[in-house]
């Protein structure tokens, strides 16, 4: 029997704040983590779905300014 790390409960957390972000199902993203057992005996997001899980997040922090960026500047008339 397997237990969830602190790791594991902080990324079901992340995951809970991008849903409410992205108006999507956390359940879509719960299944797209990959879990491991450590040597402890919890299971926690293993390495490579968090480097995947980190750069997807980066990607998206920086489609989110470029959009602010550009909303930005039609406000301020600088379109032409």
């Amino acid at each position: 029997m397997y237990r969830l790390s602190d790791d594991s409960i902080r990324h079901i957390a992340k995951l809970l704040q991008l849903a409410l972000l992205d108006g999507t199902d956390i359940v879509d993203h719960l299944r797209a983590v990959w879990v491991e057992p450590n040597d402890d005996g919890y299971l926690e997001p293993t390495a490579e779905y968090a480097e995947l899980f980190e750069a997807q997040m980066q990607q998206m922090v920086e489609t989110a300014q470029q959009i602010k960026a550009t909303a930005e500047q039609q406000a301020n008339g600088d379109d032409w």
